[in-house]
């Protein structure tokens, strides 16, 4: 028997469950199609001891305006807290980053370096027309306006961390981008949200509201192709066989996943295959007591296995959870040695930096460990990558795309969340 709808979306991520939350909302029938058995995508929520947790971390910035309103109408608690951030430098050496004041106490840069970088930070530095930043890379940029030095200690580290060996291909306009996300910083810290009982319970409240209204969510359901007709987009067929057609089709999946699903042609494949994603992996911990006082350090040693540790518990009560918890996060290269270990091999790995960066701690703190992975945690941002980002729009007639695919500069929940209430709009026509 065939199966109809309004719209068909492939992929249960936040775009794909936003998407179909603003769509049921007008009376339109959907179907969400994920090929794993959870909803989320790179939120990756997960119950332990009833508690949702994220398998890879997430927060809430002040500047969310959709996701805020969302919030609302869904019933969805957000709660407020000042985050404390620092620097971790092998042997020893933590330097609290929480709000602009510390950066004066940075005993690794001159107190000259430091007023340069901090006028840097401030913005007083930054062009009006970030465009002319397109063509020139994030590290050529920096060292123009703070010299060698401040680049060497405070910036490469990090973007080594998030790019590797991309990192001198990284553009200036996406890291100016960057800074203006995070630039809300006040004397106090910087304020972030996250949603009360976790970010599963706000996936969970999405796929009520959208099969209350009529829409349905199928988990285990890959998609092996996006029928068309006449350049128009008509439906899919998942890998069982099974075809369900639609007047629309929305796809949240990433470029490689995409261009094996629809046959684009000329100019418009061409620009998506430029565009690349990243790995990322997370051991997370539950520790019988806090390692540090911090919610957020940036390890800055090329040494360490690890590039970020996230203690979520000095953001959130420990009590609601029972235990500590804590991230351990990088970005390596999915053909890395790194990413080939087991998930054995890669918890004794971070396990023995995480020893060698807070000599206290010990394998008997541990309760529990869980290893995630993504192949897709977001765009590499090389220079001029905004050329090669892809309209809603596709020239397959019907046929949408949405997500982290299109988000920039900003990769977060909220761009997620326009992108998603602007297909809507086209596909409720």
């Amino acid at each position: 028997m065939r199966e109809d709808y309004d719209v068909i979306i492939i992929g249960a991520g936040i775009t794909g469950l936003i998407s179909a939350y603003e769509l049921t909302k007008r009376g339109k029938s959907v179907a969400v199609f994920e090929k794993t058995d959870y909803i989320g995508g790179a939120i990756r929520p997960f119950k332990e001891d009833g508690m949702w947790l994220e398998g890879f971390y997430h927060h809430l910035f002040k500047g969310d305006s959709v996701i805020f309103e969302l919030a609302k109408e869904l019933d969805a608690e957000i709660t407020w807290h000042t985050s404390k951030i620092a620097f971790h430098y092998l042997p020893d050496d933590i330097y609290n980053f929480s709000s602009p004041a510390d950066l004066f106490r940075f005993r690794k840069l001159s107190m000259r370096e430091r007023i340069k970088l901090g006028k840097f930070l401030a913005g007083v530095y930054w062009p009006v027309n970030a465009d002319r930043l397109a063509s020139i890379s994030a590290k050529d940029w920096i060292i123009s306006k703070v010299g060698g030095l401040p680049y060497r200690v405070f910036f490469e580290p990090m973007l080594n961390a998030k790019f590797g060996e991309y990192l001198e291909e990284i553009g200036a306009d996406w890291f100016l981008g960057r800074l203006k996300m995070r630039s809300s910083r006040t004397w106090r810290g910087e304020r972030l949200g996250y949603f009360k009982g976790g970010f599963g319970s706000f996936t969970e409240r999405l796929r009520e509201k959208i099969e209350e209204s009529g829409g349905r969510v199928f988990l285990g359901s890959e998609v092996s192709n996006i029928i068309t007709e006449s350049g128009h987009a008509i439906g899919v067929s998942l890998n069982k066989g099974r075809k369900f057609y639609s007047r629309y089709v929305l796809s949240t999946v990433p470029p490689e996943v995409l261009l094996k699903l629809a046959d684009f042609t000329g100019e418009y494949r061409d620009k998506i295959r430029k565009l690349e994603y990243q790995g990322t992996i997370c051991v997370l911990l539950a520790t019988r007591s806090k390692v540090t006082d911090y919610y957020w350090i940036n390890m800055m040693n090329k040494t360490l296995r690890f590039s970020a540790l996230i203690e979520h518990t000095n953001f959130q009560n420990p009590s609601q959870y029972g235990r500590h918890i804590i991230y351990l996060a990088s970005y390596p290269g999915k053909d890395s040695a790194l990413w080939n270990l087991s998930d054995n091999e890669l918890l004794k790995e971070y396990l023995k930096s995480f020893k060698e960066s807070f000599p206290r701690f010990s394998d008997d703190l541990v309760e529990w460990a869980k290893v995630f992975r993504s192949d897709a945690a977001g765009l590499v941002y090389r220079i001029g990558i905004r050329q090669n980002l892809p309209d809603i729009q596709t020239p397959i007639r019907n046929l949408f795309i949405g997500g982290m695919l299109n988000a920039y500069p900003k990769r977060s929940i909220d761009t997620c969340a326009r992108i998603a209430a602007r297909c809507a709009e086209k596909m409720a026509l």
